[in-house]
């Protein structure tokens, strides 16, 4: 009967536990055994024969990626949150916060490691994800607001990863021939944590002025000028559904106060959430021209833009078509406007594509008239 041959004694490594014997196929350290198996899933192994063990700790994926994308969503939460409250949001929020996410989660102390690139990416990304959810979660960005940013977040985050990525194996080079330990990795990584705040100090210090926008919706009615003139309602007294771009993106109507008729009348705009705009009457001539300025605008995306005027103009076009153009002036307050510019545009020539469809097709407003009738003095 043959004897199998003794263990290893763990005597001879307990210098180091981390050097001790493990088995190939699951990593369970080959230390006090009575028999060259491994006892965790049978895998026979020569104590005299090196090839049939190994002495290097088991790879855990989890623990690979785990401590990066705690780092990226905590500071991440945090850092959008102070520019929440501090309303900053521009490059630090919308491309250095994803991207630092990525980076973090990217970033590996030992960059030959390539298992799981695809894994890693895919984690990137859901951390990013859960980010937005709990930005939704803490009421500091509503649902069509969510939705722009994990789509926004989504090629910073990627080119963050890869930058990770690439940090790695340049430091890995730098590094390679000093006595620097792996501690030295730590200020790449309190690097990384400040990026947000870095990119918002370079908008502040380089980005010129955001430019007062101006958006201008124009529409044949088939009605006579002074009929088109009878029927111009604001965006809160039209009646016929709304588009769900601005279902999601706007507060709810809930009422209006007052009515304007001449220059100097007040028209109080009631949303839910105790949101509400009050627009005031500057040129009115029957006919041809409504314009008015907000001179009061809570809670309504007082983080986004300021609205500051908007007007109604009617041109004859013939005894029976008007040309009815509806103009909105705001100043933006997000940033990078290259990104932002179109997506504000898109949501003005909704909303005055759907007062214009209020006006050719009517419906009668029963709670805005009596809420209006109630509001006369």
């Amino acid at each position: 009967m043959n004897t199998p041959k003794p263990t290893i004694n763990p005597q001879q490594d307990a210098s180091d536990s981390r050097r001790h014997p493990r088995c190939l196929a699951c990593g369970y350290r080959l230390v006090g055994l009575h028999e060259a198996v491994c006892p965790e899933c049978g895998r026979p192994f020569d104590p005299d024969n090196e090839r049939t063990f190994s002495r290097k700790p088991p790879f855990i994926w989890y623990l690979y990626w785990w401590p990066g994308a705690l780092l990226s969503v905590g500071a991440g939460f945090a850092w959008c949150v102070a520019f929440y409250l501090n309303q900053s949001l521009g490059w630090g929020i919308f491309i250095a916060v994803p991207f630092m996410i990525g980076a973090l989660v990217g970033y590996r102390p030992s960059p030959k490691r390539r298992t799981g690139l695809i894994t890693l990416q895919v984690v990137g990304l859901i951390c990013a994800l859960i980010l937005v959810l709990m930005l939704m979660a803490g009421e500091f960005a509503g649902v069509l607001c969510g939705v722009m940013l994990i789509l926004i977040f989504f090629v910073p985050t990627l080119g963050g990863f890869y930058f990770g990525i690439l940090g790695s194996y340049i430091l890995a080079t730098i590094l390679k021939n000093t006595r620097f330990s792996q501690r030295e990795h730590l200020p790449v990584i309190l690097g990384l944590l400040l990026l947000p705040g870095i990119a918002h100090l370079a908008e502040r210090a380089f980005a010129p002025p955001i430019e007062v926008e101006t958006v201008q919706t124009e529409q044949l009615v088939p009605m006579g000028q002074m009929q088109a003139w009878g029927r111009w309602v604001f965006y809160e007294e039209v009646t016929h559904g709304r588009p769900w771009l601005l279902r999601l993106g706007l507060p709810t109507p809930s009422h209006v106060e007052g009515k304007i008729h001449g220059v100097g009348d007040r028209q109080a705009c009631v949303y839910t959430g105790d949101a509400r705009l009050v627009k005031q009457a500057t040129h009115v001539v029957p006919g041809e021209v409504l314009a008015f300025d907000v001179i009061e605008q809570h809670k309504f995306e007082n983080n986004s833009i300021r609205l500051i005027d908007g007007a109604f103009d009617f041109e004859r076009v013939a005894d029976d078509q008007t040309r009815v153009t509806l103009t909105t002036r705001y100043e933006p307050l997000l940033r990078p406007r290259v990104l932002w510019q179109p997506i504000e545009h898109a949501f003005a020539h909704e909303l005055h594509r759907h007062v214009l469809r209020g006006m050719v097709e009517p419906k009668p407003p029963k709670t805005f008239a009596k809420s209006a009738e109630r509001s006369r003095p």
